[in-house]
């Protein structure tokens, strides 16, 4: 193969990777993105997270991060609300159905999970 080509980059192949994974997951998920489905387990494990401190558990860059809580609080699995101890920050809940479909993912994503670092993988990822 011709040096220079995009395939022998290995950010290239890992970004093609990483879009493969998230097209596997989004087909085996319950109306969630890899990425929805990492903030709901962040604020699972901490209620009331600002979207900073989400930023920080998850990874996900800052830009990303205000409309992917944005789109969780349209879909009714998160709450915003004000902190009490600074008007200028968002503590973000979780509400009854984040529960409902973080429970509903969960496994799929453990499996998944697993899956991905097997030396076998069952998911079809065609």
């Amino acid at each position: 193969m011709p040096s220079g080509h995009a395939n022998e980059s290995v950010v290239h192949l890992l970004h093609r990777a990483a879009q493969k994974a998230d097209a596997t997951f989004l087909r085996h998920s319950v109306g969630l993105t890899p990425r929805l489905f990492e903030i709901l387990k962040a604020v699972a494990a901490a209620d009331g997270l600002s979207q900073n401190e989400i930023m920080a558990a998850t990874g996900i860059d800052r830009s990303s991060i205000a409309s992917l809580v944005a789109r969780l609080v349209d879909m009714g699995f998160l709450t915003r609300r004000k902190r009490p101890s600074d008007n200028r920050t968002y503590a973000v809940h979780m509400t009854d159905d984040g529960e409902t479909a973080l429970g509903r993912n969960r496994a799929i994503g453990d499996r998944f999970d697993a899956d991905l670092l097997s030396s076998s993988p069952s998911i079809s990822t065609t």
